[in-house]
């Protein structure tokens, strides 16, 4: 943990149902080595399995490093921004996250990402590499970045959302770590059906660089009851399309509605025509066209049929 006089770095753990896998979450955590003070906050959202009980033994045993919070209803649907949520108990000069169903693998994640940030102070964001495993199969796939990280430096919400997003997610929670400021305010989060981790990133980038460090130093664990992994395929697209058009909407940004919402809608119309899903097809684009403003829907128009013309064209 660090013999530092002062925390430098706190860990949320976010836990909801997480039983069969917390422990190996939890380890992760605690078998770090750093040269600084760290504190980890576990929430858990009022589990209904024995997941706070696991939380209450590794509190007792790390009583200096552990802060553990139970809720006594689940508050995730009203929440959403954590961060935000557990400000008061965020101590440290950056913090970083890693829900209660993943895991780090890395010993040094923590200190990696903090000698990062302390060495370039107009960064505010940094994420690393990560393997996937599928709970189902037992099978794991290497989400590894091939590209060169010279060009991951400084990186924008453009460059993640456009450049990287088909790859690969190059911002997972799992592998962040930010800067300890204020990034957003309730009135923003209240803007969102749905604060997911692409709304976070972009208000965290927003205040100052990203970098994406080529280091694999954790795993993302797919499983049917997983926030995004046990979604479907199309309601995950429905989520993502409203999320970047309620960014577009109120901060204006234009390349996220052509860089962003636009490849996502290609991507959902094509799913609805493999799946011969028609009717929610025409219902998600009614939905969509309807929130828009008539000038945005204008251009969305033209950069969709653009779009169409450029495929027919190939």
């Amino acid at each position: 943990m660090g013999t530092g006089r002062d925390v430098m770095v706190t860990v949320l753990c976010i836990v909801y149902n997480h039983e069969s896998y917390l422990r190996e979450c939890l380890e992760g955590i605690v078998t770090q080595v750093t040269n600084f003070k760290f504190q980890v906050i576990i929430h858990d959202d009022c589990s209904t399995d024995n997941s706070a009980d696991i939380i209450r033994e590794y509190a007792s045993k790390y009583p200096d490093l552990i802060i553990p919070i139970f809720e006594e209803e689940n508050v995730y649907a009203h929440v959403g921004a954590f961060d935000l949520y557990l400000h008061s108990y965020i101590k440290g000069k950056y913090f970083a996250y890693c829900e209660g169903d993943d895991y780090w693998c890395d010993k040094n994640k923590l200190q990696l990402q903090y000698d990062f940030l302390e060495r370039f102070p107009d960064y505010t964001y940094c994420s690393t590499n990560f393997d996937i495993y599928n709970q189902e199969d037992k099978s794991k796939i290497n989400h590894h970045i091939k590209t060169d990280y010279r060009d991951m430096l400084g990186f924008t919400f453009h460059d993640i959302n456009v450049n990287n997003y088909f790859k690969c997610w190059s911002c997972s929670p799992l592998t962040s770590m930010c800067r300890n400021i204020n990034y957003y305010t309730l009135k923003d989060v209240r803007k969102f059906s749905r604060f997911y981790d692409l709304v976070a990133c972009y208000f965290y980038i927003k205040k100052g660089k990203g970098a994406l460090l080529e280091n694999n130093t954790a795993v993302y664990r797919v499983h049917n009851k997983g926030i995004y992994s046990g979604n479907t395929t199309l309601n995950n697209y429905k989520i993502e399309i409203d999320i970047l058009q309620t960014l577009y909407i109120f901060f204006h940004d234009q390349p996220i509605l052509k860089d962003g919402i636009l490849p996502r809608m290609i991507a959902m119309v094509g799913y609805c025509r493999k799946n011969k899903r028609y009717k929610t097809l025409f219902i998600e684009i009614i939905r969509f066209c309807v929130k828009l403003p008539m000038s945005s829907f204008v251009l969305f128009k033209i950069l969709f049929l653009n779009y169409i013309k450029n495929i027919r064209l190939r």
